[in-house]
């Protein structure tokens, strides 16, 4: 016998699972949440389950580490999971459903109360969530597990058909082809975001070079590319003492109230500075490396923060060293609060921009450091021409006698002064005689010559 209503069920699903391809090929990264969601809601409304979800590995695509339920559609009356299946390790802790997704097999249990004892960690799993019923396909990319879909009924049992698993699969495709999609055109946004951010560092350090406060375009391009909601940017120094510290070059306002804000505005403009090295971003340079905290409260590296007086609460956190050409750290870049928290794919898309803005710190230095030596060496000369200029004066100073007017030369031995100015001076003397001393000591002949 012809049965219409099921007829009109499957022209119903097809025209559904057509109408949710062209949602995923348009779907917008903003967007695409909304059309997952519809498109599990679909299945599970279509096929009477009670819950459909979608699990991705949390390394992107790959064929081991941990997945996690990023979208998930329930019945009114059925409990959410998604919450609870976080970086789930599903080949130790599922280890019989793991190797079929590996297998890229589909699973589907009738009544999950009956698995065999091989199963027995899957089955507690499962029953754990009142699920009665499941049917999962994995979702390959090439020869990597991406990830997996799944159907389950609570107090029920799936119907078991080809209809139900050829869907599943289809918006398991679809599904996946539209996050990869929008994450590659994502990427290309966000290298050429980078790129610019680059380019605007360079340009700043060009037109200002580096001080306090001069990277605030930077700082807030690295706010963006991390979907953050606050960061800085510090230098690494040290006082006379050889006190470690860190000064910023740009840093979020995060003041809770007019006394903080005060604060901020009136210190800022000459960088704030940091001493305390037992907290998060000082475990970046106590380890020299990047420091990911997703729950800073529960991290043992944080140092805690005024939480009572009212301070913006710290969601995650991002630190990461910046390093000259040798590999010394000469500074940090940080950021905090993205909602999903940050990962090791963060600090290597990041790492362009980290190495240029530790060449410009490295260049600064130099520049100072040369700066420094040439006003030492301006100084040096000048006391050199004074010194000079002393020696000279002296060497015009000869010491003479004050009775007999012989002049001492370099080696102590008084000479007369014709004798030391022909070896000094080169002069050639004539000897003749003055009035006076014709009158004081040839009187007679002056007298003679006056008659």
């Amino acid at each position: 016998m012809y049965n219409t209503k099921a007829y009109e069920k499957l022209i119903e699903l097809e025209q559904k699972l057509t109408s949710l391809a062209t949602s995923f090929l348009e779907s917008s990264e903003s967007g695409l949440d909304q059309v997952i969601t519809e498109a599990l809601a679909a299945i599970g409304e279509h096929f009477d389950a009670d819950r459909v979800y979608l699990f991705q590995n949390d390394a992107g695509i790959d064929t081991r580490g941990t997945f996690s339920n990023t979208h998930e559609w329930t019945r009114d009356d059925v409990s959410a999971e998604i919450a609870n299946l976080k970086q789930v390790d599903v080949e130790s802790e599922l280890p019989w459903f793991f190797s079929k997704m590996m297998a890229n097999e589909s699973v589907c249990v009738d009544d999950v109360r009956c698995l065999p004892d091989e199963c027995r960690a899957e089955k507690g799993h499962w029953l754990e969530q009142g699920i009665t019923s499941i049917l999962v396909v994995p979702i390959y990319e090439g020869d990597a597990l991406y990830g997996f879909m799944g159907v389950d009924m609570v107090g029920g049992t799936i119907a078991r058909n080809e209809l139900v698993l050829a869907s599943v699969k289809m918006m398991a495709q679809l599904t996946k082809n539209a996050i990869l999609r929008v994450r590659s055109e994502n990427r290309l946004v966000r290298k050429k975001l980078l790129m610019e951010s680059i380019v605007v560092l360079q340009q700043d350090y060009m037109d200002k070079g580096i001080y306090y406060g001069w990277c605030e375009r930077t700082l807030q391009n690295l706010i963006d590319l991390t979907d953050s909601e606050i960061g800085f940017i510090c230098e690494l120094m040290h006082q006379d003492d050889g006190t470690p510290f860190i000064k910023s070059h740009g840093i979020s306002n995060i003041a809770w109230n007019d006394d903080t804000d005060r604060f901020y505005n009136e210190n800022v403009a000459s960088g704030l500075d940091f001493f305390n090295f037992d907290s998060l971003w000082g475990s970046v340079f106590k380890t020299g490396e990047p420091v990911i905290a997703n729950d800073p409260d529960a991290d043992p590296r944080r140092g805690g923060y005024p939480k009572e007086s009212g301070h913006p609460p710290l969601k995650s956190f991002l630190g990461m060293p910046i390093r000259d050409s040798g590999g010394e750290i000469v500074g940090i870049m940080a950021v905090s609060n993205r909602e999903d928290g940050y990962s090791d794919a963060d600090v290597e898309f990041l790492k362009p921009l980290l190495g240029s803005y530790g060449l410009l710190i490295e260049k600064s230095r130099l520049e100072q450091e040369k700066q420094i030596l040439q006003e030492e060496k301006d100084v040096i000369d000048s006391e050199l021409d004074r010194s000079i200029q002393e020696i000279e004066d002296l060497r015009n100073i000869f010491p003479i006698c004050m009775h007999c007017k012989k002049v001492r030369d370099d080696d102590g031995l008084w000479n007369r002064i014709e004798d030391y100015l022909s070896r000094h001076a080169g002069m050639v003397f004539s000897h003749g005689i003055c009035d006076s001393c014709m009158v004081e000591h040839h009187p007679d002949v002056h007298g003679k010559k006056n008659k």
